[in-house]
């Protein structure tokens, strides 16, 4: 993502997501990163922070009314999507986006014409999340996916990209693409 202008930067304030979002950013000087509840992943209730086996974690799962459900996610974070994309792109200089007026930062007197019709935002969560956001936002038919792309497991470090139209509907184009991967040592393997 070096080379790919980002006007925006948005990531669960939990670490592992926020960690991502900063190296991302270490290439694009300037850009703010927002931190978002709404982004976290699934809130496991009782089950937070234990080790419980799986057969028993499945029947807690089933019954705890203190666990966040799959409907519950699905809808916090196509609430945040709502929220976020809706404000994207209406000023020539900023971007009111989630309730913040955002500067967009790089671009310049020529570069903000095409910035202002493809405001390109970066989003760090975590996997669950995505997925269930798709999943949902699919579902809801808010989102259609794109020519020979396939809906499969949302994988680690993956990118996913959705553009949105004019009447704020999303297509994606690419989704859980682990492909860079391929060109990177990953912990200690030669990949490719």
């Amino acid at each position: 993502m070096k080379e790919t202008p980002i006007h925006i930067a948005y990531s669960s304030d939990l670490i592992r997501a926020k960690k991502t979002a900063e190296i991302v950013l270490e290439h694009h000087p300037g850009v703010a990163l927002h931190e978002r509840k709404e982004l976290r992943e699934r809130f496991m209730g009782t089950l937070e922070g234990t080790r419980v086996p799986g057969i028993a974690r499945q029947a807690i799962m089933r019954s705890d009314k203190t666990i966040e459900t799959t409907e519950q996610l699905g809808r916090r974070a196509l609430a945040w999507w709502d929220e976020v994309i809706k404000h994207v792109g209406k000023n020539k200089n900023t971007s009111k986006a989630g309730g913040e007026e955002l500067e967009l930062e790089d671009a310049d007197a020529n570069s903000w014409e095409s910035a202002a019709q493809t405001t390109n935002i970066l989003v760090t969560s975590h996997g669950g999340t995505i997925s269930t956001f798709f999943n949902a936002g699919l579902a809801q038919g808010r989102l259609e996916l794109g020519p020979g792309v396939v809906f499969t497991r949302y994988w680690n470090t993956s990118v996913s990209i959705v553009e949105v139209d004019e009447t704020r509907r999303g297509r994606v184009t690419q989704y859980a693409d682990v492909s860079h991967l391929a060109k990177e040592q990953v912990k200690g393997y030669e990949c490719g």
